[in-house]
């Protein structure tokens, strides 16, 4: 990724900064009419994420309050809330449940395509059900 850093830079005299969700809860500027989120002096077009994939990603409000800025910028997102939670397994274990695909998919005949590609995903704790 240095190596990104340096030719984005290099090429195009494009700037990447490395900013924690701590950072830009403490950085980050979201301009409520354009929403721009700016950092450093720095109008961001990109979030790439390199963390945020494990609830200890999330310590206290502060990085939650600081993922909902990020959204609700109008940066691109890499992955964006919604691919960033059906990766995580917890999520694709509960969409395997009896039923619930079914919430989000209302056709059957794509829910049995979709099902064909599932794998067995079986939880580490005595309760399945639990989230």
């Amino acid at each position: 990724q240095r190596h990104l850093e340096f030719t984005l830079w290099n090429n195009h005299r494009i700037p990447l900064l490395r900013k924690s969700l701590k950072d830009v809860h403490s950085e980050g500027v979201l301009d409520s009419s354009s929403k721009a989120m700016v950092i450093g002096g720095y109008e961001i077009a990109l979030f790439y994420f390199r963390a945020g994939y494990t609830p200890t990603d999330y310590p206290s409000q502060m990085e939650w309050d600081s993922r909902l800025l990020i959204e609700r910028s109008k940066a691109i997102k890499c992955p964006s809330a919604a691919l960033h939670l059906v990766g995580a397994k917890k999520i694709q274990q509960v969409l395997a449940y009896p039923g619930v695909l079914e919430r989000f998919v209302p056709e059957a005949s794509l829910c049995e395509k979709m099902r064909e590609v599932f794998t067995g995903l079986y939880p580490l704790g005595d309760d399945s059900e639990s989230a």
